[in-house]
Parts: C-alpha cells; sequence; structure tokens
C-alpha cells in the first residue's frame, strides 16, 4: 500500500459539508480526497494507498465512524505507521474506544480557522510521509 503524500482524506456524508471542507482545504494548498462513509473511504484507502491526516465525521450511513474506526483496527490498517485521525462531530460524548484511535476532536459546526490550525499543528507533530 503506497501513501497519498500530503493528502487529506475527509470522510462526510453531509455533501454540503464535503463540497465546502474540500473547497476551503483545496484553497489552503491541500490535496483532498473525499468518501460518504467509512466503507468508501477503506476502499479509497486501499485502491490510492493511506492519507496524510483524515477528518472523520461519526454519524454516517453505510459504516459510520465508529464502524470505520472499528474496522480500520480489525485490518490493522496503518498499525505500523499510523495516520492521524481528527474526529468531526456535534455530539458531546464521544465513546472511549474511539478517543483512544483519533488525535484530536473538533466539534460542529466547524469554525474553519480552528480547523485549519488543529490541521497544521497536527502536520507538524505527525509530517506527513516523504517529508520527515
Amino acid at each position: 500500500m503506497s501513501s497519498i503524500e500530503n493528502k487529506i482524506l475527509l470522510i462526510e456524508d453531509d455533501i454540503d459539508i464535503q463540497d465546502n471542507l474540500k473547497t476551503f482545504l483545496e484553497m489552503e494548498n491541500f490535496e483532498v480526497a473525499a468518501a460518504a462513509n467509512g466503507k468508501q473511504a477503506i476502499e479509497l484507502m486501499q485502491k490510492e494507498g493511506k492519507p496524510s491526516l483524515i477528518l472523520l465525521d461519526l454519524m454516517m450511513p453505510i459504516m459510520n465512524g465508529y464502524e470505520m474506526l472499528a474496522e480500520m483496527k480489525k485490518r490493522n490498517l496503518f498499525q505500523k505507521n499510523p495516520v492521524p485521525i481528527i474526529l468531526l462531530s456535534a455530539a458531546t460524548d464521544i465513546e472511549e474506544t474511539a478517543r483512544d484511535q483519533v488525535v484530536k476532536f473538533v466539534r460542529k459546526p466547524i469554525a474553519l480557522d480552528k480547523l485549519l490550525t488543529t490541521i497544521k499543528e497536527i502536520h507538524a507533530q505527525y509530517p506527513p510521509h516523504g517529508t520527515a
């Protein structure tokens, strides 16, 4: 499995939020791949390789964020070289299993300036593959 250099994988089922975040991040010079649910995201990563960062919505149809995290753990995806995950949710209580697998939690509605700062901090802490 290769890596998608400096690419953010955005997993969000709300098409308006997905489009807005994708456009915003691309304007900030990030390459963004998008999926509408966890199943699509896992298939995309298996096909294209691992991203440098994942933005993961929790509540989605087909495979929600919790189920995707469990599936990634079950399949040992990126166990040797973990991908930082930012959880996006309006929920106030996040299951402990999710807290163990994510580096940050961003509450919806998303403040774009705070999200951008968080992404830059995480990229500094976890440099994209090939830059460290």
